[in-house]
């Protein structure tokens, strides 16, 4: 049961907290998992992985009315291998979707201009005989699509990326952005009108030595620049983030170097669209293990949360903010504050006007249940913590 639905539609409205009952978008035999929704106007989008069919599949719902009802759930991968680790985006009537598909993998494309009623053919858009994994998709414009992902075929895993001009119905020549001996792991990509930036991180020989890169093109993806190498080279640096606001880049990650005593989160910003960065920023240097990091900005404010605690169980998520675009940063802030553990990794946020909305799974009611907090003044303060799920099981 897509549960995680009541959750997303707080989170992209203003609406009071209170709901008339919950909504079972997939309500069928297997185990549906990986939520994820899009609004735009009064069109709710959900997405997930299922395995009624016997192996995992994208499946998507529909709503007209913001979620009030539902349509039928619709299998859009309908391979007979497993579909995976998916993305999409949405935009107007125009939705896209990539996912990785069979053994091994290829990303696969599928793409409605008629807002989900229907779907073109899909499609192979990787085409070599490597394991491609952790396909991404952006949009920009009217018609520009973006893909990139991560793929074996040379031997080690190295980041590609492809482009579309006309809506997806064509991709030009597939990139290889990282073209390095080692192996270039987890890219996700970003736009901003003509700007993309596609940020991986890079393992760095036979010790795993992972450091932050980070590639940007000006110019829609037609060329892209000389690679940025975003942490600094003393440290093991995962789990990137970014947002871009401007021509600031802001990106946080995890990293253990020898400023630090356990692995913690680590702020920088470019004022010059990535091509070059500041001095790095500790958010939290205390002793226990921070990972997950994520970044939002929006305007002169700067969000990072994480999640602090042992990796095994008893982790909370904290909160850090920014006014004045990260130069300066206020005290960290213990988010959930509860007796089970949050997982950082489902954390769930957004912003509209002055209000901050924040979501995560939380074990303290002896199961896995979703927990709620509101800021009515962008993150100064919160609310009581709430419990929007409240099921037995």
């Amino acid at each position: 049961m897509i549960a995680a639905i009541l959750v997303a539609l707080i989170l992209t409205t203003e609406r009071a907290v209170a709901v008339s009952a919950w909504v079972n978008i997939s309500n069928n035999a297997g185990a549906s998992t990986y939520p994820s929704l899009g609004l735009d106007g009064t069109m709710l989008i959900a997405m997930w992985v299922d395995n009624t069919p016997g192996n995992d599949e994208i499946f998507m719902a529909r709503s007209a009315d913001t979620g009030a009802i539902w349509g039928t759930p619709v299998d859009l991968s309908l391979t007979s291998g497993a579909s995976s680790m998916y993305d999409w985006a949405f935009a107007g009537r125009y939705l896209y979707v990539v996912w990785a598909d069979g053994s091994p993998a290829d990303i696969v494309f599928r793409r409605s201009v008629d807002g989900g009623l229907t779907f073109k053919a899909a499609w192979d858009v990787s085409v070599n005989s490597g394991q491609s994994t952790v396909p991404r998709v952006a949009l920009s414009g009217g018609s520009n699509v973006y893909l990139t992902w991560q793929d074996d075929t040379t031997g080690n895993d190295e980041v590609y990326f492809k482009r579309s001009l006309d809506a997806g119905q064509t991709f030009g020549n597939v990139m290889n952005l990282s073209n390095t001996a080692d192996s270039s792991e987890a890219p996700s990509i970003y736009t901003l009108g003509p700007h993309v930036w596609v940020l991986w991180t890079e393992v760095l020989g036979p010790y795993f030595h992972p450091d932050i890169y980070l590639r940007h093109s000006s110019n829609g993806g037609a060329t892209f620049g000389s690679t940025v190498v975003v942490s600094p080279p003393a440290g093991d640096s995962v789990d990137p983030s970014m947002a871009v606001a401007g021509p600031n880049v802001y990106v946080v990650w995890t990293d253990l170097d020898s400023i630090t005593t356990y692995d913690q989160p680590m702020f920088r910003v470019s004022s010059d669209g990535g091509a070059s960065f500041g001095a790095v920023t500790v958010l939290s240097n205390s002793f226990s293990h921070k990972h997950h990091p994520f970044i939002m900005v929006a305007g002169t404010f700067v969000y990072v949360t994480w999640a602090d605690g042992d990796w095994t169980g008893g982790n909370e998520i904290y909160l850090r903010r920014s006014i004045d675009k990260g130069a300066t940063w206020q005290a960290v802030r213990n988010l959930s504050n509860s007796a089970g553990s949050s997982i950082a990794s489902a954390f769930s946020w957004t912003l509209a006007g002055t209000q901050l909305y924040v979501a995560w799974p939380d074990t303290t009611p002896g199961n896995w249940e979703i927990f709620y907090r509101k800021s009515n003044d962008t993150g100064a303060s919160f609310n009581s913590t709430l419990n929007l799920s409240m099921f037995a099981d």
